[in-house]
């Protein structure tokens, strides 16, 4: 997909690694060392993967293309600190070997790898990846660990009638939930970041918003967990880093791309009742992304070669 800006695709995945190893370095701190290995094992493997599809395509080898980097580290950040190892590694391929380079490689891709991965993962091996360990509770380094697992925040505001921590807890992150996703404060940070640089899309992450809002008012529990439904389900983080970054390049475009895909969430959530609402969204979303760009293209050259007829005139 395009992005919103005309920066290099370095200077994009460029400030989205940077953004994604400050979360990393939060999950660090709150999941110990498995945290970190998690990370490079997922890194490693998208990256290596990526580079024997290259080479099976025979293509030439981009030294500048972090994108594999950025499916890896935002693959582990979604998954619970408890994850075997041998789910990130299939993730890894699925999300680098199918996803990827079945559409023709980087730049290609119809869907997201990452959050397409992810729902592999979720349907496959649904206990392993929605069951989470708490915070501080630092998980052994072995592929099955001994700690108690619990569900995540936002399964369990599903059916609470009381959140089970405070709102300050919440922000900062110290909740049950996926390793990088679920602190607010510094995803809060981390978009307004992207969207100063114009790497995420102000308007869809707007109107997406406004639209899972009305959502949630009308199909879902009123407005006492709204909060709880925007800082829950992976909601932020798949926005800023998925959703809001592969937005059209017109502002109609991007209002009617955030509209859809807030739709898509708010049905998944209320309707479907899934617990990561956002990162289905994403994926089902993304050919309506690309199906308005294509159009705002052939506008552009519609008129482009107007233009040109009216000068030979």
């Amino acid at each position: 997909m395009k992005n919103v800006n005309e920066k290099t695709d370095l200077q994009i995945h460029g400030n989205i690694l940077l953004c994604l190893l400050v979360l990393l370095g939060m999950a660090v701190y709150y999941y110990g060392l498995r945290a970190l290995v998690t990370a490079a094992l997922s890194s490693a493997v998208c990256v290596f993967c990526d580079f024997i599809c290259v080479k099976m395509r025979k293509r030439d080898i981009e030294l500048s293309d972090l994108s594999s980097l950025c499916t890896g580290l935002a693959i582990a950040l979604m998954m619970p600190a408890s994850v075997p190892y041998y789910i990130i590694v299939i993730c890894g391929i699925f999300a680098t070997a199918i996803v990827k380079h079945c559409f023709g490689g980087h730049g290609c891709e119809i869907f997201s790898p990452a959050c397409a991965a992810y729902i592999f993962a979720e349907i496959c091996y649904s206990s392993e990846v929605l069951s989470y360990p708490k915070v501080f509770d630092y998980p052994d380094l072995s592929s099955a660990v001994s700690n108690d697992l619990f569900p995540s925040f936002s399964k369990t505001m599903q059916t609470a009638s009381a959140a089970p921590v405070s709102d300050y807890e919440m922000l900062i992150g110290r909740c049950v939930s996926p390793m990088g996703t679920g602190i607010i404060v510094l995803l809060a940070v981390m978009g307004i970041y992207l969207m100063a640089v114009r790497i995420s899309s102000f308007e869809v992450f707007l109107s997406q918003t406004a639209v899972y809002t009305l959502a949630a008012l009308i199909l879902g529990t009123g407005a006492a967990k709204i909060k709880y439904d925007l800082c829950g389900g992976m909601y932020l983080f798949v926005s800023i880093f998925i959703i809001c970054r592969n937005a059209p390049k017109t502002l109609k475009g991007r209002i009617i791309y955030g509209i859809c895909s807030g739709a898509l969430i708010g049905i998944f959530r209320y309707c479907a009742l899934a617990e990561n609402p956002a990162v289905y969204a994403a994926v089902i979303a993304a050919p309506v992304g690309i199906m308005i760009s294509d159009r705002e293209a052939q506008r552009k050259e519609a008129a482009a070669d107007a233009g040109a007829g009216s000068d030979s005139e």
